[in-house]
């Protein structure tokens, strides 16, 4: 608590220090946004220490001002401040948060927007609408100049919630985490539009009251002018009447009030004009009979001159002021004495003396001097009159040097405080008196007011736009954050559940891959059994077991496919593709089958050669066999399907249409409404034509993914039409080799009678399953001159590879990824790291046949990857190839 009334008072002192000069209250009051955030962040027993503060600082700024210290009515004017401070808060933080705690978190437009027009635009007239009347009402503020006070009131406290609360949010306030973000793009742009706004205000009010200065000297110094003139104006009646006097030295009473009528009526504040003329003593004038004191007044000096009331000390000076007369030939003035009409008025006498002819010496002139003129002047009378062409707003006092005394003016002039003073030096007969004028209240100018009005109104809209454009963009900008952090959470758990996918793809395809392994090669072992060949009709049930071997691993390949789609994870290796060759080569492919289903399938004839197609040359000659193969299925016997090709124009560019168009059953509305989705085969589940219903929805991604289109059309009992789209592409530079073809089985020889036997070949086979092992072992026993030995791990692996006893390491390597001690791959690339073993070529078989698997086998070192289950042709195809190479090296 002592922290936040010390916190609230500091800011509150440097807020009144800073005010501009002549300001009535502080245009930017940051502890007034304090207030609000420490209420919010510890509760409402904070209003305590914001009463006390707003007490302290407006005591403070009161007690600065001169209030008497003997009276208790700044004790009722700060305390009032104080409790409107603190009623303010509280009026705020309940309008914006309803009575919740850590309520002012400001992370929506609609808490921001309550933030300002509630919290900061409508509590802020609490304060100021309690405090000003209160202090117009006790004469410390005019009651003309209500409005402006008020108005920088409100909007110094508008501007310090708007900019304070914030500000103070990022350092105390809850939740931590989110204000603790705003500190660097909240609080630091908050913090340093209040300096601005603070010099701004300052020098703005700096600058007004430069211009009320300036306005108030000069019109303070017209007067002081005027009243110069004014006092000049009794020493040149005296002259004048002098002159008048040394032409005729002894007037008759008519003439002499005809003389003084007219200056007596015409000087402000002269009550009488007399004529003293010398008698034998020459130490005290006295005056004439009273028949030749002649004037108005004539009979109110006679007391002031030596009757009643007259005191010795006031003749003697009245005697020093008539001998300077004398010996000077100046217009002198005497002391200041109580009138005989009024004591309050002060009287002063003004002298004058006539002489015979020319004197030019004291001593000359006292011989000479036939009489004196004493002008009586009521000094109140005159000084009031110094001031009478004052503006309203200026306040004056006329004081005398000599004795101290106040001739006019406000009693309290000596002690008065104002913002604009001026002071200067009058004469009058050797007197010297000082004229002090003050501002009663503010310099009128041009922009009266208006300065105050307009800071006030840009500084409010400005710190309310400010404040409220940092906290929407910063909520914003959290709210991007949150969104982006959780999209990225979402995103790795995504890439997680494909990682999991492709993990269970890829273990998925080993274990379906590893039995079917052991059927289909079993399968193909008794097929190439030559020793002991299979009746006809066991040969029929093992090409049909075979058949659907194969048939169960198409299968696998197009789960495996859909699933790599569905993840995103099938990748392509698109090039410059020559059409024409991958076309002729789909209708070799097709034709027998076409054949054996007694159908024709007709080619399109020759097609150009520098028809290219970008595409991935596996994936274009599986989307071409799912469209024969299904036309091929679907149709009659002694029906036709046709091949075709020609380029069209696209708006994306030339494209070339590949259409596969067949005269058979044809597909009704709702079946092609149902021709792309994987596993529908639209109605024809129970046809007599194998099929799993994902080749087609297959085929269409894989034309999206290659920039294509795959569409169809049909009519019923008329066909069916099926359309690949192609973007076609220049002809790469160097020519495309030709397809190689698939390499025919080497057939090598038995020893027989006149043949040599082949050198023998030591192979070695890492595999852990036995059922695999033994397929292979099956298989090579026609060929005595492979030398086979197996190991289940790579540990017996690489023994088997450094057994020297045995003559040495293999000629050839057949290694499976999957191990149970390590990986493949490993093995692999031990083997390629050493130099004694580098040479050895290595075929790798799998029944991981993820595209990325063989990929990184290849890159290992591999010589090639075959994936279970392995044609056994082809596995032998590839081993004498590399054994050829091996011997020829």
């Amino acid at each position: 608590m002592t922290l936040a009334w010390l916190a609230y008072s500091l800011l509150g002192g440097l807020a009144v220090a800073c005010a501009p000069p002549g300001e009535q209250v502080a245009p930017l009051f940051v502890p007034a946004g304090l207030a609000l955030a420490l209420i919010d962040t510890w509760g409402l027993w904070m209003l305590v220490p914001v009463a006390l503060g707003g007490f302290t600082v407006d005591a403070g700024a009161m007690w600065g001002h001169h209030v008497s210290q003997t009276s208790h009515t700044w004790l009722l004017a700060a305390g009032t401040c104080g409790l409107g401070a603190a009623l303010q808060a509280w009026a705020g933080w309940r309008w914006v948060t309803g009575g919740r705690r850590h309520g002012l978190q400001l992370d929506t437009a609609a808490s921001i927007g309550r933030f300002m027009l509630l919290g900061a635009a409508l509590a802020c007239l609490i304060n100021a609408g309690m405090s000003v009347p209160l202090l117009v009402s006790l004469g410390w503020i005019p009651q003309a100049d209500l409005p402006t006070p008020l108005m920088s009131w409100w909007g110094g406290d508008v501007m310090g919630v708007a900019l304070g609360t914030p500000i103070a949010l990022t350092l105390i306030g809850r939740p931590r985490h989110l204000w603790r973000e705003r500190r660097l793009r909240v609080g630091l742009p908050l913090g340093l539009a209040i300096v601005l706004l603070g010099v701004a205000a300052f020098e703005i009010g700096r600058a007004r009251h430069t211009h009320e200065a300036e306005r108030f000297q000069q019109e303070a110094r017209s007067v002081s002018a005027l009243a110069h003139q004014q006092l000049a104006a009794y020493g040149d009646a005296l002259t004048a009447a002098q002159s008048l006097l040394a032409l005729q030295p002894n007037p008759d009473g008519a003439a002499f009030n005809r003389m003084a009528t007219p200056w007596l009526n015409r000087l402000p504040g002269a009550q009488a004009l007399v004529w003293l003329t010398p008698t034998q003593d020459s130490t005290l004038e006295r005056p004439a009979p009273a028949d030749a004191l002649q004037g108005r007044l004539a009979t109110q000096l006679r007391p002031a001159m030596g009757w009643a009331g007259w005191s010795p000390g006031t003749q003697v000076e009245t005697h020093r002021a008539l001998d300077r007369a004398r010996r000077d030939d100046q217009v002198t003035a005497s002391a200041l004495f109580p009138s005989p009409a009024k004591a309050a008025q002060p009287v002063v006498m003004l002298f004058r003396a006539v002489y015979r002819g020319e004197p030019y010496t004291p001593q000359a002139r006292m011989v000479a001097q036939v009489g004196t003129l004493a002008l009586a002047l009521d000094a109140s009378a005159v000084a009031q009159s110094l001031w009478r062409e004052r503006p309203a707003y200026m306040g004056a006092c006329l004081i005398d040097l000599a004795s101290g005394a106040q001739l006019a003016g406000d009693p309290d002039c000596a002690k008065h405080e104002a913002s604009h003073r001026f002071e200067d030096r009058l004469e009058l007969g050797g007197r010297t008196w000082r004229l002090r004028m003050w501002n009663r209240a503010p310099v009128p100018t041009v922009t009266a007011g208006l300065n105050s009005w307009l800071l006030t109104s840009v500084g409010v809209g400005f710190s309310a736009a400010l404040g409220a454009l940092l906290l929407v963009m910063t909520s914003h900008a959290r709210h991007l954050e949150a969104a982006r952090d959780e999209a990225q959470a979402r995103s790795l758990e995504a890439e997680r559940a494909n990682q999991s996918k492709s993990e269970f793809m890829s273990r998925m395809s080993h274990e379906l891959r590893t039995p079917l392994n052991a059927v289909l090669g079993f399968a193909q072992v008794m097929e190439m059994d030559s020793r002991d060949p299979l009746s006809p009709g066991q040969r029929e049930h093992l090409s049909q077991i075979q058949q659907a071997g194969w048939n169960l691993l198409e299968m696998i390949d197009d789960v495996l496919d859909i699933a790599r789609l569905d993840t995103g994870n099938l990748r392509l290796q698109t090039e410059p593709i020559p059409v024409g060759r991958e076309l002729v080569t789909a209708h070799r492919l097709f034709e027998e089958d076409a054949r054996k289903a007694r159908l024709t399938l007709h080619a399109g004839g020759h097609w150009p050669e520098h028809w290219h197609v970008t595409a991935d040359a596996s994936r274009l000659r599986q989307i071409l066999g799912h469209l024969l193969s299904n036309a091929i299925k679907f149709n009659d016997p002694d029906g036709e399907v046709w091949l075709e090709a020609q380029e069209v124009s696209h708006p994306t560019g030339p494209m070339l249409s590949i259409t596969v168009r067949d005269n058979g059953h044809g597909l009704k509305p709702q079946q092609m409404s149902q021709l792309f989705q994987p596993f529908n085969r639209a109605g024809r589940e129970h046809g007599a034509a194998p099929g799993r219903g994902v080749g087609l929805a297959i085929s269409r991604h894989l034309a999206h993914l290659m920039g294509g289109e795959l569409s169809a059309a049909s009519n019923d009992d008329r066909g069916a039409t099926f359309t690949l789209m192609l973007p076609l592409c220049p002809a790469p530079l160097v020519p495309v080799a030709p397809a190689a073809p698939e390499p025919a089985p080497i057939a090598t020889p038995a020893p027989g009678p006149g043949l040599a036997a082949p050198s023998a070949k030591r192979v070695l086979y890492v595999e852990d399953n036995q059922a695999n092992s033994e397929v292979l072992r099956a298989a090579l026993a026609d060929r005595p001159w492979l030398q086979l030995t197996v190991a289940d791990n790579t540990e017996s692996g690489l023994a088997a590879i450094h057994d020297r006893v045995r003559g040495g390491p293999p000629d050839l390597i057949l290694l499976d990824v999957h191990l149970p001690d390590a990986s493949g791959l490993e093995l692999l690339g031990l083997l390629k790291s050493n130099p004694s073993t580098a040479a050895i070529p290595v075929i790798m078989i799998s029944a991981d046949a993820l595209p990325e698997q063989i990929d990184a086998a290849l890159a290992a070192g591999a010589a090639c990857y075959l994936t279970k289950p392995v044609q056994l042709t082809a596995l032998f195809a590839q081993m004498d190839d590399l054994l050829g190479q091996a011997r020829a090296a």
